[in-house]
């Protein structure tokens, strides 16, 4: 099945203003993207920034992620979890773990499916 998707500007420039606003140390940064899904067509409308580490193994802040969710539904409650997003040139071996993470959060929300990697 033939799956588009639409990104909405000001997405990239949240994770580009993300990427800029990151800690020296920190090599790349990872979020998560909200938006619908209608007829094969995933519109990605918002996103918002998750705390994470990489320095010996690969963690998340689940609990930031899930607040934040839950509050972006309050507001926007047709949007769910529609994919995540990294900076960075290449595919790391943590990207793995977070994909799980954000495959396990879109199905909490409406059963979309998997999410999509940016």
């Amino acid at each position: 099945v033939a799956v588009s998707c639409n990104l909405h500007p000001t997405v990239l420039f949240g994770i580009a203003d993300h990427f800029n606003r990151r800690q020296e140390e920190q090599g790349r940064v990872i979020g998560t993207l909200l938006g619908t899904v209608s007829d094969n067509v995933v519109e990605v409308l918002n996103s918002f920034p998750v705390p994470h580490s990489e320095a010996e193994q690969a963690t998340i802040d689940s609990d930031f992620n899930t607040t934040m969710c839950g509050l972006h539904r309050k507001v926007h409650p047709k949007q769910v979890v529609v994919g995540w997003y990294s900076t960075g040139s290449e595919i790391t071996h943590n990207d793995q773990f977070y994909h799980q993470f954000f495959e396990e959060q879109a199905g909490a929300g409406e059963g979309v499916g998997p999410p999509l990697p940016f």
